[in-house]
């Protein structure tokens, strides 16, 4: 079996908040001038047999400046194409072991769009065990190890803050 799923989008937004490395004599955030946000997002899950469902969605944004000096620029720090692939294998109605590929676009750094920093993929892998109501999982982010960072900031210079490296995270959850 096969779902799909699409959806369009708008969102025009006013007063968005962000960092002005002009303002001051450090910068400080201010009040952006008016910005739009179009898109869509295409949500597809095929159920190969009972136990694999493989799934992806993807989404593109075009997040741009529809006002004041930066009118027509990109929106900093919005990637444009963002995807995730995945795939969940259950063993048995308590186990399932789920791998997924996470990749995020290129996206400007500034508001004179003069910089950008490139895209990234990581991969993540998850194993669960449900029984009654408690359910344990183990996560291992970022199984490559693969240096990248989720934000980036421009200042006539870049300014890259790290994202986690592998990283292990076990959780143990009860319903009630």
């Amino acid at each position: 079996m096969v779902e799909l799923h699409a959806a369009l989008f708008q969102q025009d937004m006013k007063h968005e908040i962000g960092f002005d490395p002009g303002l001051g004599d450090f910068g400080a955030n201010a009040n952006f001038d008016d910005t739009r946000r179009r898109g869509g997002t295409l949500d597809a899950r095929y159920h190969a047999t009972d136990a694999l469902v493989l799934g992806g969605i993807y989404t593109y944004v075009d997040a741009r400046f529809v006002a004041g000096p930066y009118d027509n620029n990109r929106v900093p720090d919005v990637a444009r194409q963002l995807l995730k692939l995945n795939a969940n294998y259950r063993f048995d109605p308590n186990f399932s072991l789920f791998g997924e590929l996470v990749y995020t676009g290129p996206r400007n750094l500034d508001l004179g769009n003069r910089a950008e920093q490139g895209g990234y993929t990581v991969a993540n892998l998850a194993a669960t065990w449900a029984r009654r109501s408690w359910t344990l999982q183990a996560r291992l982010n970022n199984v490559t190890d693969k240096q990248y960072t989720e934000f980036a900031s421009f200042f006539g210079t870049r300014a890259l803050y790290p994202s986690p490296e592998r990283n292990l995270m076990l959780t143990l959850s009860r319903d009630f």
